[in-house]
């Protein structure tokens, strides 16, 4: 029982015919024993699913990033409303580096897609706030996912927007932006046809139905 604490928060195993004692450590500790905490962030996630009819299995990807885009670390799970409503969801995110640069700025990314047609549902940015210390402790409540994407963040989906045809002219459609992404810079609004597509545009508006833009149309930025 006393060579057990011989790795503290690793796995003692005996290797070889003559059973030398070496320890299997978990992955935020290192050492012979396994006795040094590794800089990390521990964060714990629950979430909870607006659309429990639509959405069956969620995929959530998790990464360490610096301000740099550089990613340190990831790990990935998967979400069943109903079963998992009240899960915690524990997981360490390590540093690329040892001793981590205090230089740099770190975010959570957090990305959510649905498993059975593999379409990004949503994202989520969860700043480290306390760089200095050596293990950072976060936890955070999901919400996913709504009906309507607001505002492209990983710009490769298309946004559902509100059209109204001026009557005189057919040709005409007014889009109303919703409230949240109208801080976003647009650079005028273009049609994209599906005859001449619209190349070198800021923002562009498709229809999956029909060439001339019958309602529902979605809007891009690029």
């Amino acid at each position: 029982m006393r060579q057990v604490w011989l790795c503290h928060q690793g796995t003692l195993i005996y290797v070889g015919q003559d059973e030398n004692k070496q320890c299997l450590c978990p992955p935020n500790y290192y050492g012979n024993g396994c006795q040094y905490p590794k800089q990390r962030v521990s964060l714990t996630l629950r979430l909870q699913n607006e659309n429990l009819g639509k959405f069956n299995v969620i995929g959530v990807i998790v990464g360490l990033v610096d301000n740099t885009g550089l990613i340190h670390s990831h790990e990935q799970f998967t979400y069943i409303p109903g079963p998992d409503c009240n899960t915690k969801f524990d997981i360490y995110l390590l540093y690329r580096d040892r001793p981590k640069d205090m230089t740099k700025n770190y975010t959570i990314h957090i990305e959510a897609y649905d498993k059975i047609n593999l379409r990004f549902l949503t994202t989520w940015k969860l700043p480290v706030k306390f760089n200095f210390m050596p293990v950072n402790r976060e936890s955070a409540l999901l919400l996913c996912c709504q009906e309507k994407q607001i505002c492209m963040l990983n710009k490769t989906a298309w946004l559902d927007v509100s059209a109204n045809y001026d009557p005189i002219s057919p040709i005409t459609v007014k889009l109303t932006i919703p409230m949240e992404c109208r801080s976003q810079s647009i650079h005028g609004v273009r049609y994209l046809w599906r005859e001449t597509p619209c190349q070198f545009k800021e923002v562009a508006v498709y229809s999956t139905a029909d060439s001339n833009l019958p309602a529902p149309p979605f809007i891009y930025f690029f």
